[in-house]
């Protein structure tokens, strides 16, 4: 009964970690995430420039004024491109900084580069709406 218990030791009926026990993704899976966040960087990257070349041609089939005098000017043109190609430069960045971040710290970041690719895939429609506004030019 006086027996002293070590604060530190796991508890009876279980000993050390077992297959519930959460903790760093063994080195299988890091490859696996690591990998699977540098396709999706890459597809990030490949929509980046999707996005810069539909933006630059978006304004050529597309009459949102109705025949009428030119309602919008290239400048509309130069915004759309310059907003995808500045947001395809920093999202790929920051997502090549986090995935970096999180893979020295042994944690999962292929959701960090899918977060990347929904980003530019937003700032594409974004500059593709621009760009159309641009009407005949």
């Amino acid at each position: 009964m006086t027996e002293l218990i070590d604060p530190y030791s796991p508890p009876p009926g279980r000993r050390g970690r077992g297959p519930r026990s959460a903790g760093p993704p063994g080195p299988v899976a890091r490859t696996f995430d690591a990998l699977g966040a540098l396709v999706l960087w890459l597809l990030q990257m490949v929509a980046a420039a999707i996005g810069f070349f539909l933006s630059a041609f978006a304004a050529i089939g597309t009459d949102s004024c109705g025949d009428s005098t030119p309602c919008g000017g290239d400048g509309y043109i130069y915004a759309g491109m310059a907003i995808s190609l500045i947001s395809g430069v920093v999202i790929a960045l920051s997502v090549l900084t986090w995935c970096v971040s999180h893979l020295c710290r042994k944690r999962l970041c292929w959701w960090v580069a899918l977060l990347g690719l929904g980003a530019q895939a937003v700032f594409t429609v974004i500059a593709v709406a621009i760009a159309i506004h641009a009407g005949p030019v």
